[in-house]
């Protein structure tokens, strides 16, 4: 029996309106079901050249599994929003949770950055270009090199926060419906590239490759160029080394990590509270998108040939690319379809990219936002927050105020990232890494349930599942805290990563506040006669 006062409220107002495959298809979003294929997947082996592509998108959601199921068996005790701050809060204690959550709130809401970029950068600027070459049009070439200019890259991506300050604002259920339309054109778009490189062996892209290279005054046999003045630079074969393994597992797990992300949701899923609905959502939906990636990864090397891929990669990086269209899944997909005097298929293929591009955007924009939102929510129905963020509308059931918040918070980093990109490696190392923190603590907040809250463990459906004397949620969780521990490691460490002592500083001084907060809170609270300790004893209401 709950006690009266304990919560700010008997129930949470949020309402399960969000069917089990609009969770599944938001995870897949969530992850970057195309926008890591068109940067990251051709990118990351330039980064790590050591390191086996195809093993290390394996490996990573072989351990990655470990932790979604973590995050399964503990939903399903406890399917309510904002799951990071629950468990942690109950499990661990609300002195880590509170500047876990409040420090990732930030970090959560910059990428943002990341979904605007990707639009411009990955879609909109390689079309305009391509199309503005192939008719002859200075006015739309202008076009596509202003867009990746700070006033360009500042506009689009406010365009984007005014929309989703209506999207999150409005019920969830009416994003589950436009969210549908997003995959679809995403996922158009992988078919369309698969499809591409299927049909396009090693000698043929090199051919069109070139033609397009001398199209832009670049060559002859720019392909082979590439090779050559990126091996002045590195060695692009320097032999398997573990070292590059795992970096290139880091790099997956960014955001192959995030299958869990519906979990975030869980007070608005329909049969949250099944793990036959978690499994489907969570581990499904993060080995359909591994394959998916693996698949690209695939066609793309044995088209471009994964030498070249290396290659074009460092040139791409060290900023020695010279042609307008960058190394990235545009670039080989132009690469791969041009004809004498451009043709249509370039045009299409590019097209059909920037749109399912703008669709990733659209849902990333969504999912980095109404992630923190329902954290603080959950915060704020425990009193852990100020009480005005619990409110909900009463018509569209969404906690409003912390939108306005979020969105705020959205338009200061878009406005910074765009104008001072200098920043860019203080607050980008933390966002990657933030991802990992918090993953670990909820991670250790599962392996722990069973002994620091075992009345609910034990009416969970997780108590069903051991090995041996051991419940199988301890083992998942202590596997997930080693490979999370590895992972944020490599983050504020290792310099390929782009760390430097400004974002290990930077990270630091967040969760400092956060935990400051608490305290200040918790005696404020203490003075209204509430105390905080008796919602970390049981579930919240529903």
């Amino acid at each position: 029996m709950v006690e009266k006062g304990v919560f700010i409220r008997k129930a949470s107002g949020l309402v399960r309106e969000v069917a089990p495959i609009d969770a599944w298809i938001y995870n897949c979003l969530t992850m970057g079901w195309l926008s890591v294929i068109a940067y990251n997947v051709v990118v990351n082996v330039a980064i790590f050249p050591g390191g086996n592509h195809s093993a290390a998108i394996l490996m990573t959601a072989v351990l990655g599994t470990f932790m979604w199921t973590t995050y399964i068996f503990i939903t399903t005790a406890m399917p309510r929003s904002g799951i990071d701050w629950i468990a942690q809060s109950r499990f661990i204690s609300p002195w880590i949770a509170a500047p876990i959550v409040i420090g990732d709130f930030f970090y959560l809401v910059y990428w943002d950055v990341w979904a605007y970029w990707f639009v411009t950068f990955l879609g909109l600027q390689p079309f305009l270009t391509v199309l503005g070459a192939a008719i002859n049009n200075p006015s739309i070439s202008q076009l596509a090199a202003w867009l990746i200019t700070p006033k360009g890259l500042f506009i689009v991506g406010m365009i984007y926060l005014l929309l989703m300050g209506w999207q999150l604002s409005l019920p969830i259920r009416l994003f589950a419906k436009i969210q549908r339309g997003l995959m679809f054109f995403a996922t158009l778009a992988i078919i369309v590239m698969y499809a591409v490189f299927a049909m396009t062996p090693n000698s043929i892209f090199i051919q069109r490759f070139n033609l397009f290279a001398e199209a832009f005054g670049v060559g002859p046999d720019y392909y082979h160029t590439v090779i050559q003045k990126a091996s002045e630079i590195t060695n692009l074969n320097p032999g398997f080394r573990w070292y590059d393994q795992i970096g290139l597992m880091v790099l997956i797990w960014s955001l192959l990590g995030w299958a869990f992300w519906s979990a975030q949701l869980s007070g608005e899923i329909k049969g949250a509270d099944k793990l036959r609905v978690q499994n489907f959502v969570m581990n499904g939906s993060g080995w359909a998108t591994a394959i998916a990636w693996l698949i690209a990864w695939l066609l793309i090397s044995r088209s471009a040939g994964e030498e070249f891929m290396k290659a074009a990669g460092t040139l791409g990086l060290s900023g020695e690319w010279e042609l307008p269209v960058a190394p990235y899944l545009a670039g080989y997909l132009a690469g791969a379809t041009m004809a004498p005097g451009f043709g249509t298929l370039i045009i299409i293929v590019l097209l059909i990219l920037a749109l399912g591009l703008i669709c990733n955007g659209y849902q990333v924009y969504y999912n980095t936002m109404v992630g923190p939102i329902r954290m603080f929510f959950a915060m704020a129905f425990d009193r852990a927050l100020p009480d005005v963020f619990s409110k909900v509308h009463r018509r569209w059931h969404t906690p409003v105020y912390i939108v306005w918040l979020a969105c705020a918070v959205a338009a200061i980093q878009i406005y910074v990232s765009a104008y001072a990109p200098e920043v860019a490696p203080v607050f980008l190392p933390a966002a990657l890494s933030s991802g990992c923190i918090p993953y670990f603590f909820t991670s250790l907040a599962g392996a722990l349930m069973p002994y620091t809250g075992k009345p609910i463990y034990e009416a969970s459906p997780a108590a069903k599942y051991k090995l041996g004397p051991i419940p199988l949620i301890t083992i998942t969780g202590a596997v997930s805290c080693i490979f999370n521990a590895t992972m944020a490691y490599y983050w504020l460490t290792v310099p390929e990563l782009g760390i430097n002592p400004a974002s290990m500083v930077f990270v630091l001084i967040a969760y400092a506040i956060g935990f400051v907060y608490y305290i200040i809170w918790r005696a404020y609270r203490k003075r209204q006669g509430i105390n905080l300790d008796l919602a970390f004893k049981v579930v919240p209401p529903d």
